[in-house]
């Protein structure tokens, strides 16, 4: 997303009941910042069944995360405060922020699919899935700390099929818990200059997804 931005300030310069020393002038500010980016992604896939009971799922997903822009803001000031005054007046330099150099990632993900029970009323499928999703954010050496792990992702599930609930519904009536654990192995990021105002420091971590989902067809 695109956020552009900019507004003007006209206005006087004076005391109260006073001529204006400055006399409609303006103060104007044009910002244009990225936002919420996501790349375009292009996925293969392919399943298998293995015997009867057991389904093996892979798929490979390359993200174009090179065109990832700076989401800092590029900001755009100027003043018209009349021929005398302007010049006096010293702006700060726009600044000129370095790209954020991403890399392009390749993220392999495998599923399997073990139909545990199988009755004429009730069946149980057991599941079990890995990702690995490498950070496309180089070495965080000079002023910009985009702070990114890699990721392993393992996830387990569980789904009830319920096949016969004639004349309630025509169709199965499936009940899928899953629980997921993404795995942010620790990364150190040590900064070139040793005044760097943030300093090096250490990320890591876990992420924890639960969830529950009831699905049928028509």
């Amino acid at each position: 997303m695109s956020v552009d931005q900019a507004f003007q300030i006209n206005g006087n310069v004076g005391d109260p009941g006073l001529p204006p020393v400055i006399e409609n002038r303006s103060f104007k500010a044009h910002s244009v910042s990225a936002d919420l980016f996501q790349p375009w992604q292009l996925t293969g896939g392919a399943a298998f069944r293995f015997l009867r009971r057991v389904l093996v799922a892979v798929d490979l997903t390359y993200a174009a995360w090179s065109e990832f822009p700076v989401p800092a803001a590029n900001l755009d000031l100027s003043v018209d405060i009349g021929p005398i005054f302007t010049p006096k007046l010293m702006l700060p330099p726009k600044r000129i922020y370095p790209e954020a150099k991403f890399h392009d990632i390749v993220i392999p993900r495998i599923g399997v699919e073990w139909r545990a029970f199988e009755r004429r009323r009730l069946n149980l499928d057991a599941r079990f899935g890995y990702s690995y999703e490498a950070s496309p954010v180089p070495e965080q050496i000079g002023e910009s700390n985009f702070v990114d792990n890699d990721k392993h992702t393992f996830s387990l599930g569980l789904g009830l099929e319920f096949p016969k609930l004639q004349p309630i519904l025509s169709q199965p009536l499936m009940l899928d818990a899953h629980f997921g654990l993404t795995y942010l192995p620790e990364r150190e990021t040590h900064k070139m200059s040793p005044t760097d105002p943030v300093g090096d420091y250490v990320s890591d971590g876990y992420v924890v997804q639960i969830g529950l989902t009831l699905r049928t067809r028509f």
